[in-house]
């Protein structure tokens, strides 16, 4: 179960890196789908497959968070530099 939390914080982080909340709702929706769906073919406890799913859903939801934050960081800091290369430009081409 640890593999299978630390699998989905990785997939909630990458998520959120890349793709908005809509993906999130998509992508959580499938992993339940296949959680629930390997817990019936291995014919385990209900609670159990109720358990792993709970897992997953909670850890792709707080590993979006991350990646969301990461996301929103690297955006700023990039526009940031640009901001400061195109300063230093136009200061090369308009001396005072």
């Amino acid at each position: 179960m640890t593999s299978l939390a630390i699998l989905s914080f990785v997939a909630g982080a990458v998520l959120g890196l890349w793709f908005r909340v809509s993906v999130l709702a998509l992508a959580t929706s499938l992993a339940l789908i296949v959680v629930i769906g390997a817990g019936a073919a291995t014919e385990v406890n209900p609670w159990w497959v109720g358990l792993e799913a709970l897992v997953v859903w909670v850890c792709l939801q707080l590993g979006y968070i991350p990646g969301v934050i990461i996301a929103t960081y690297a955006a700023a800091r990039k526009s940031r530099d640009r901001r400061q290369i195109g300063h230093d430009a136009i200061g090369d081409f308009w001396p005072p």
